[in-house]
């Protein structure tokens, strides 16, 4: 009776227009460690997972509104086919752990990972899809060590609510586009390994770091807002354009260490009141007599000797790139 009257409360937490379900009307699903046929999970059911679990042969798992997977155990479900979880503004899908501790986690293998107005917390591995192209949208992932994991993935996240994640949201090798994220007090927000991928409109805050970007591919990040995290953004060996964001308040906007500096596009951004760097390029142990061009951007001052103070380059370190500022912004540049 104990368990069913926390499922209840796991349930009710997942809807998110108010629920007034009694605890006879929750019906607890279990399936077999091996699963070969497609499950539609109905309203007011959870799947419990207590054990390693597998859908094999291609079957499809079917989330309903108003429905949700709880873990019971830090176990896997693993998944051949498609995951799809259509919850809706009033009655969300749940996936979650039965308590406050880090456990379970799903990986998709299938064709198609879709999840709309869907709930993840307090699981360990989190959402993991390898190889499937991906709609996300309307989601928030709170309390993970890993949130959400594309690898190997195309596809779209949009409306995405990210906090107190170890990571928060990963892809990886991926071509992906994701908009209107807010993510809040991560210790890393998003992870973007070898991607050909996307961020727009965002708002990212309170972060040890907000994203950081790793490998020589091409990363975008536009028009998008971050404010007092410790790290804004870092590119390691990176293509990265960033361009009409708007940086406050964060101890160091943007760490940039790259191979290829014709590649680097910073341009038309605020960079206002970084605690100690607005962009900062670290102590290297090759010879660096670069220079990388940084102009176009308005930093809150236009006394060129002020903004010298705000960025770290060969002029501190004769191992680093020399950033170039100027010309530089003379207003705003961002409407948010």
């Amino acid at each position: 009776m104990c368990a069913r009257i926390m499922y209840v409360t796991i349930l009710i937490g997942f809807m998110c227009g108010g629920c007034t379900e009694s605890e006879d009307s929750i019906d607890i699903v279990h399936v077999d460690v091996e699963r070969t046929t497609d499950l539609v999970v109905q309203v007011n059911e959870l799947l419990e997972i207590a054990e390693n679990t597998s859908f094999i042969n291609g079957a499809s798992l079917y989330l309903s509104a108003g429905s949700g997977i709880v873990f019971s155990n830090d176990v896997q479900l693993s998944i051949d086919g498609n995951l799809i979880a259509t919850g809706s503004s009033s009655s969300a899908v749940g996936i979650s752990s039965s308590n406050s501790i880090h456990q379970g986690g799903i990986r998709v293998n299938g064709d198609s990972l879709v999840l709309e107005h869907t709930r993840v917390s307090n699981l360990n591995m989190g959402v993991i899809a390898e190889g499937c192209f991906a709609i996300l949208n309307g989601i928030t992932v709170s309390g993970c060590e890993s949130g959400l994991w594309l690898d190997d993935a195309n596809g779209t996240v949009s409306d995405v609510s990210i906090s107190a994640c170890d990571f928060g949201l990963r892809i990886s090798e991926s071509s992906v586009v994701m908009s209107q994220l807010d993510v809040q007090s991560n210790n890393t927000g998003v992870s973007l390994d070898h991607n050909f991928s996307e961020i727009n409109a965002s708002y990212f805050s309170e972060n040890i770091i907000a994203i950081r970007c790793i490998g020589m591919d091409s990363t975008l990040i536009l028009d998008s807002d971050f404010l007092t995290n410790d790290k804004s953004v870092e590119f390691h060996y990176a293509y990265p354009v960033f361009r009409g964001n708007r940086c406050r308040g964060s101890r160091i906007d943007l760490y940039l260490l790259t191979y290829s500096r014709r590649n680097v596009h910073i341009e038309q951004n605020d960079f206002l009141s970084a605690e100690q760097y607005s962009v900062c390029i670290p102590h290297l142990e090759w010879d660096n007599s670069h220079a990388v061009d940084i102009s176009g951007n308005y930093w809150g001052t236009t006394d060129e000797e002020e903004i010298a103070t705000r960025i770290r380059d060969g002029f501190d370190d004769e191992l680093c790139d020399t950033l170039v500022f100027a010309p530089i912004a003379i207003s705003p540049l961002t409407n948010f």
